[in-house]
């Protein structure tokens, strides 16, 4: 060993800067390994951290292999393979070998990170983007970049220190998160911005962008209490009537 190993440990530095290396896991994508170059170059450092130059060609013999991931998820599969390794380095027995939790949990974590920055986040910032647009706010193509990354890299940074932190149980971790669903609900949310905003836009002759921007607030909120009581059984009817009221009041005060 390079180290020992027994009294070894990845600082929170170290991690940073292998959440850092994770931002270019799509450089040296190919068709042969897809991610897996990238994968690679991101553990490297901390495999020569923990093993002798003996022994390092054949550990990254391990991982130069096929892999592919959601890239925001990827920093949190890297802490938890990482910790298997210095565990497994340590004389212990994990639960798993660190290259094959890598290979296990790569496809569930890519389903449901994709769900949630591709089909939910983006779609959510992208929407929000268009509503201050059509009210004239000239920075709102930032807001669509700003949260969109900011919400990227929060995931990414919290991802690597979880994923080291419980190792193995990391996937329980983001399977108790529920992204998926948290992924649904801002689909539903987007939906229902878009629907009122098209309501909103209707009357944009008529509104100054201060009063616009009001009664799309407004317009959107009335319309997702209405989907949210019917989440909770609410009669059809009696939501719909509700919507009614809602919206000509919207219409009376406001437009």
């Amino acid at each position: 060993m390079a180290n020992d190993v027994s009294r070894c440990n990845i600082s929170k530095w170290r991690l940073l800067r292998m959440t850092l290396r994770c931002m270019f896991f799509q450089s040296s994508w190919n068709y042969r390994y897809f991610q897996g170059l990238g994968w690679t170059v991101a553990l490297l450092p901390e495999l020569r951290l923990l093993y002798s130059t003996d022994k390092l060609p054949l550990v990254v013999k391990r991982y130069l292999k096929y892999f592919n991931t959601n890239t925001f998820l990827a920093p949190s599969v890297a802490g938890a393979t990482l910790a298997l390794e210095l565990d497994q380095c340590r004389g212990n027995s994990p639960p798993i070998a660190a290259d094959a939790y890598a290979e296990a949990i790569m496809a569930p974590v890519a389903a449901v990170g994709d769900a949630l920055f591709w089909g939910g986040i983006r779609p959510f910032c992208s929407c929000l983007a268009v509503a201050l647009a059509a009210y004239n706010f000239w920075w709102s193509p930032l807001v669509l970049v700003v949260l969109f990354s900011l919400s990227a890299l929060i995931f990414r940074v919290l991802g690597a220190w979880i994923g080291y932190q419980r190792g193995a149980a990391a996937i329980e971790v983001i399977a108790r998160s529920r992204l998926a669903d948290v992924a649904m609900v801002l689909k539903r949310v987007t939906v229902v911005m878009l629907g009122g905003l098209c309501a909103v836009l209707v009357h944009s002759g008529d509104l100054t962008s201060a009063w616009g921007l009001v009664a799309g607030i407004l317009t959107v909120s009335i319309v997702y209490v209405g989907v949210f009581l019917l989440r909770k059984g609410v009669p059809t009817a009696v939501v719909l009537c509700a919507l009614i009221v809602g919206v000509a009041v919207v219409d009376k005060m406001v437009m």
